[in-house]
């Protein structure tokens, strides 16, 4: 049986192979510097990783098909999208697109967001082969800095917050969802959601120094309470949360959708 310290060094030995020498500028940075960048190379490289359009084993999303396909997605997540038909939306973390695709219709225009330049560009591709209009935004995985304020009526965001191990990048990306936010608009987010997950740190760590992601090093929800307590501290009102099975491709006990209005 490998021991942990030898696990540790082995991914250190694999970071080093896929990142060549932007490893050593991870060792200089610290905290949420640290985590943001690790991410961003991270993403950059599982996103630039062969990709066929609805290929099941495409490593960001996992499964276009099975996540289209997901019910809960238009029951919990979607569930207030009407009242925004003829309005601006965001998809936090948007991938390949997935998420533009399916719901652009539900509202005047469905821009998106992601961490990696490398999903930016699979998800220009994938939306002009559906005649899909988008903004599409790098952002640097702390912030939304190149944003402007009060633009968006409804912003959404799936299979992304739970793969951010790192309580204060999250909060600081709950305040920013407020910045874009127009009053009167809605955040509609899923996470994982429940005790002794594994691969997980508890809903206020900060592990800055993870090594693995999307699934290899996550978050977990424990109590509704925890979500309500940050988002009302931000200014969020009306929460709502619905506890449900976890979709596809996912090692959580739960999911857990919620919702918030600024």
């Amino acid at each position: 049986m490998i021991s942990p310290t030898k696990k540790r060094f082995y991914l250190l030995v694999t970071y080093v192979q896929v990142f060549g020498l932007s490893f050593f500028k991870w060792l200089l940075l610290r905290g949420q510097k640290r985590y943001a960048f690790f991410q961003k190379k991270m993403y950059d490289h599982m996103a630039g990783q062969p990709y066929p359009l609805g290929d099941i084993h495409e490593r960001v999303v996992g499964s276009f098909e099975k996540h289209n396909a997901w019910e809960d997605y238009e029951v919990y997540l979607m569930k207030y999208a009407s009242e925004f038909k003829d309005k601006l939306a965001l998809d936090f973390a948007t991938g390949p697109g997935r998420n533009i695709i399916k719901y652009h219709k539900r509202f005047k225009r469905l821009d998106g967001v992601d961490i990696s330049e490398v999903n930016i560009r699979n998800a220009t591709k994938n939306l002009a082969q559906h005649n899909v209009l988008a903004k599409l935004y790098v952002n640097n995985g702390t912030d939304l800095s190149s944003m402007p304020n009060d633009m968006y009526h409804f912003l959404m965001s799936t299979i992304a917050m739970q793969h951010i191990c790192s309580h204060s990048i999250r909060l600081g990306l709950l305040k920013e969802f407020y910045r874009v936010l127009k009053v009167g608009g809605r955040i509609s987010i899923q996470m994982s959601y429940g005790p002794g997950q594994p691969n997980s740190v508890g809903y206020y760590d900060n592990d800055y120094t993870a090594l693995k992601t999307n699934g290899g090093r996550d978050t977990r929800v424990e109590s509704p309470e925890e979500l309500r307590s940050d988002l009302e501290s931000i200014g969020f009102r009306k929460f709502e949360c619905w506890i449900r099975p976890p979709g596809p491709g996912e090692g959580a006990k739960n999911w857990i959708f919620f919702t918030a209005v600024k």
